[in-house]
């Protein structure tokens, strides 16, 4: 009987055309996929055009509200939305939701308020505050 010839090579060949080869040559085993692009990329556009329909077209009332208005107040009271009543030359009016008695002081300190957040825009954005008074504490 005549002997049969191996059907693969022995695996000393394989080993050397593999080390020999470029690796780019045997391409992947998997199939080739790009990324899904990263969601955090379309936030900004998002978010934006939220904050756009409850009145911020920037949102930096809404980062900054505890340092514009202080610890002690920002735990009892959160901007809503900023409307320019008679258009965009006059002054915004800040709407603000108040929980609890806290209403009372703030009303009291309204000029301070003001103040204060038309210092940190640089220039007269809000020109009186409107609040809404919730029985329900932001901390429930």
């Amino acid at each position: 009987m005549a002997q049969d010839k191996p059907k693969h090579p022995p695996i000393h060949l394989l080993t050397r055309r593999l080390l020999n080869s470029d690796p780019k040559s045997f391409g992947s085993t998997r199939p080739s996929r790009t990324t899904p692009p990263r969601v955090g990329r379309y936030v900004p556009k998002i978010a934006k055009a939220a904050f756009k329909k409850y009145g911020f077209a920037e949102p930096h009332i809404l980062n900054y509200w505890t340092d514009i208005v202080g610890g002690k107040l920002a735990k009892f009271a959160e901007p809503i939305k900023i409307s320019r009543p008679g258009g965009n030359d006059e002054a915004a009016v800040l709407t603000i939701r108040v929980y609890g008695p806290a209403a009372l002081e703030l009303q009291h300190r309204e000029p301070q308020i003001l103040q204060r957040i038309n210092s940190y825009y640089g220039y007269r954005a809000v020109g009186r505050l409107r609040m809404i008074q919730s029985s329900k504490s932001r901390h429930c």
